[in-house]
């Protein structure tokens, strides 16, 4: 979908913007082995919550899921289970979604596209990190 956006409405987004990319950097810089899938998700939350923005993720109940996600961010390790440790050699997606002003999402006709159900702006981006010995590598920065 795309979507046109007047100057103010492109300043709100700016600002949800910055918040997912300093969420990006944060976990980036706290990713390391041994931590724990959940410390990544309670970090993510803190920031979240102290912004007074929300997790689109929490109450997220996609159609092809099992029920409501319950976390302030996706990790996407498939069925890595509660407290999963990284490990050197795991390849991770740090992916925040978050929604300025209200937690309610709302769903379109299509069954798919997701929004705020007050219109509020929101973002979310991805990296994808390795996990090595000396720390979280991202792998999805642009080069030059």
């Amino acid at each position: 979908m795309i979507e046109l956006l007047n100057l103010t409405e492109v300043a709100r987004a700016r600002v949800t913007g910055a918040l997912v990319a300093d969420i990006l950097r944060a976990l980036r810089n706290r990713s390391a082995v041994g931590t724990n899938l959940l410390d990544i998700d309670d970090w993510a939350k803190t920031m979240i919550i102290e912004a007074g923005a929300h997790s689109c993720y929490v109450d997220y109940a996609p159609s092809f899921g099992r029920g409501p996600f319950g976390h302030y961010i996706c990790t996407a390790v498939n069925d890595a289970g509660r407290g999963y440790r990284l490990r050197p050699g795991l390849l991770l997606a740090l992916e925040p979604w978050v929604m300025a002003d209200t937690a309610e999402l709302a769903m379109d006709a299509d069954g798919w596209t997701l929004r705020s159900a007050t219109g509020c702006r929101t973002a979310h981006s991805e990296h994808t990190i390795a996990i090595t010995a000396e720390g979280a590598e991202v792998l999805t920065l642009p080069t030059g």
